[in-house]
Formats: structure tokens, C-alpha cells, sequence
């Protein structure tokens, strides 16, 4: 086989092994940085949820009436990039349950998982669309992809407060895989943070802003939450979550704690592939020129 061919199987095999579930070929996150696949020993969970070996998910709710979560705030923490840029990715899906409401799936950075959690017991009819005022949700700042008594819509909500519905029936938010990217832009001593949701390469409303005070604490607590209905066969799922700081690790001393971390720059490793190969073509043909050199 050609060393051009060679590179190319390569090349081939190692996009088709980042590509996972609904989230192949989309970014983590833009720019220099490092990706970070984490390992189940790296999240809590919380509640209903557990991992399922069989179908390498994680299943968040599963059944009538069922509420689970996974929290990443000890992965952040382990690698020292919470207070930096970072962005995370992973693939949901919740499971229609017809003529029901109060169930779905919540993303929340820099909130508390017990008030959410306390929230979804309240068993408010529209929990979100009425999040306003007096009717407030949990601090930080949420994605929530639930359905409300009224109608099912995206969600963002900043200090418990709604800023954004997004009703989109296009994006048929219920029973397909889809993948979810947040990405967080840290404040700064004079400028706000932001966060913007990116849901199947698409961003779902727009950029929202956050300050500390907007968040739980100090604002280092990151899970997914989901919940089911009270009847019906309710799912709420997750796969292959991923990170991607801006922050580079390879460096770091840290960095041999991380389990599985890989440079992002994916065309760089692809280059050098190419490169040995074409030291190697190159070789072979001096080889062959000095051998029939010595011939003559």
C-alpha cells in the first residue's frame, strides 16, 4: 500500500472516530485549545440517573415520574480550567410522551441541581414560559428543552429569569438525537461573560450575558438534569460529552490526571501523518537513486 494511501486510511479512520451520534462534525468549541473526552468516572450522578454499558449512554430519567442528573463541575475543577473559556458538547434525547407535560431535558452552568430539582417536584404546569418575576426558576444560567402545559420550546433563562422561547417546530425537539454545544465565555473584571447554546450546528436564540451574581455560588457547578413525566413511558438521554478549553493543557502538570485528552488541533496530526509519509516516499527514492548509483 502507497504511503498516500496509507495516510489517507488514517486520516479516514481517526475524523471517523471523533465523528460520534448526532454530534459528528460539529466544533466543540472555535480556536486553539485542548479537547477533553470524559470518562464516566469523571461525572456524578445524581438521583435516577445511571450509565447504561450496553448502549454507552447515560439515561438521566427513565420511566413515569423519574429525575436524574449529571454533574461535571469535579472534571473542570480537575483539569483547572473552570475559570477559563471552555465549551462542552454532548448528545441529548428525550422521548415524546403524548398528552403529558413537566418533563425534558435542562443544561445549567453555574446553577444548583437540588433547586432545580425542587423546582420540577412543584410540578408547575408552564415552569418556564412562567419564569418570570415572583415565578422565577434557579440561578445560573439554563437551556432547558422541556414541555410546558402550553407548548414544548427551547428555553434560556439567566438568573432564573426567561430572556429567550424559542418555539421550533422545525427543529423537532422531542424523540430524535440531537447535540447540544455550550459554550461559555468567562467575565472579565470589566465586561460581562457570555453563553451561547448551539443545538445540531445551529445556535438556538442568541448570546446571553452573565455576571458572578447571576450565578449559584462561586459558579462552578455544571450538570445536566432531566425528568420524566408522571405517566407514560418516559426517556431523558445523554452520550459522548466532551470539553474544549481555550486554555492549553499539554503543559500543564495536571494534564497526566486527564484520562483521555486530545490535542485539537485534529489537521496538525493529519500534517504530520502526511508529512512522515512523504519523508518516507522521499527516502525510498534516494534510496533507489544511491542504489543504482553504486550499480553504475
Amino acid at each position: 500500500m502507497s504511503p498516500v494511501l496509507i495516510v489517507g486510511t488514517l486520516a479516514f479512520n481517526f475524523f471517523r472516530a471523533e465523528a460520534k451520534g448526532a454530534c459528528a462534525g460539529i466544533p466543540v468549541y472555535p480556536g486553539a485549545g485542548t479537547l477533553v473526552e470524559v470518562d464516566r468516572e469523571d461525572i456524578a450522578l445524581k438521583g435516577d440517573a445511571y450509565y447504561d454499558n450496553q448502549d454507552e449512554e447515560f439515561v438521566l430519567a427513565r420511566g413515569p415520574h423519574q429525575m436524574g442528573a449529571l454533574k461535571f463541575g469535579s472534571i473542570l475543577k480537575k483539569l483547572a480550567i473552570e475559570r477559563f473559556d471552555w465549551g462542552m458538547e454532548m448528545g441529548f434525547r428525550v422521548r415524546k410522551d403524548p398528552n403529558q407535560f413537566g418533563y425534558g431535558f435542562i443544561m445549567t452552568y453555574g446553577g444548583s441541581e437540588t433547586c432545580v430539582q425542587n423546582r420540577v417536584y412543584e410540578d408547575i404546569p408552564n415552569m418556564f414560559a412562567d419564569a418570570r418575576g415572583q415565578n422565577q426558576f434557579c440561578k445560573g444560567v439554563t437551556l432547558a428543552v422541556w414541555a410546558d402545559k402550553e407548548y414544548d420550546a427551547f428555553f434560556i433563562l439567566v438568573d432564573g429569569i426567561l430572556e429567550q422561547k424559542i418555539k421550533d417546530e422545525k427543529a423537532d425537539i422531542f424523540d430524535k438525537e440531537h447535540c447540544l454545544v455550550m459554550t461559555v465565555d468567562q467575565p472579565t473584571e470589566h465586561e460581562a461573560g457570555s453563553v451561547t447554546f448551539v443545538v445540531d450546528g445551529r445556535e438556538i436564540g442568541t448570546s446571553v450575558r452573565f455576571v458572578s451574581q447571576n450565578l449559584e455560588g462561586d459558579g462552578d457547578e455544571i450538570f445536566a438534569y432531566g425528568a420524566t413525566s408522571k405517566a407514560g413511558d418516559g426517556l431523558v438521554q445523554m452520550a459522548d460529552v466532551e470539553i474544549k478549553t481555550r486554555r492549553d493543557l499539554n503543559n500543564a502538570n495536571l494534564f497526566n490526571d486527564a484520562d483521555h485528552v486530545v490535542q485539537t488541533g485534529v489537521s496538525s496530526m493529519v500534517w504530520a501523518l502526511m508529512i512522515i509519509a512523504m519523508m518516507g516516499v522521499v527516502a525510498k527514492v534516494a534510496f533507489r537513486y544511491g542504489k543504482s548509483l553504486n550499480y553504475r
